[in-house]
This record gives structure tokens, sequence and C-alpha cells, in this order.
């Protein structure tokens, strides 16, 4: 996969300021999506791929950083 190539195992988990960041990269991505440029130039993946792991990595950090317990059973329902 592109980030595997890319990046160092786990790093994103490191990566300084990451809510930040990656709410930068989210909303770059998405604005690209809004001017109607569907690819990614660097990576070829759609840009809504590249938005939807930026809002994903948010989440876990927050979750992790919080220590927010998800509601396992509701998941699976």
């Amino acid at each position: 996969t592109f980030g595997a190539d890319k990046y160092t195992d786990n790093g994103w988990q490191q990566v300084k300021n990451g809510r930040s960041r990656y709410l930068d990269a989210l909303l770059r991505h998405l604005f690209k999506v809004f001017m109607g440029e569907e690819t990614d130039k660097e990576s070829g993946l759609p840009h809504l791929a590249h938005v939807c792991w930026n809002a994903l990595a948010i989440l876990e950090l927050t979750v992790h950083e919080k220590q927010i317990i998800l509601p396992k059973d509701d998941i699976l329902k």
C-alpha cells in the first residue's frame, strides 16, 4: 500500500501534533474533491480515501489519548 511504502510501521501514531496535522491533511484532500479533483496525483488513490484514512487516524488518536472506551457490543449489532 502507498502509506506502508512511504512511512514507517505505525509511525503515524508518533507524529507530533498528529490530530492537528491529520485534520489539515483531511481538509486538503476534501478541498481537492470539492474542486473536482478525484485522484491524488502523488499516490494515485482517491482523495476521499485519504479523507477517510485521516478521519480514522484522528479518531484513533483521540480514543487513545482520552482513553475512551467504545461500546463493542453496539458496534456488532
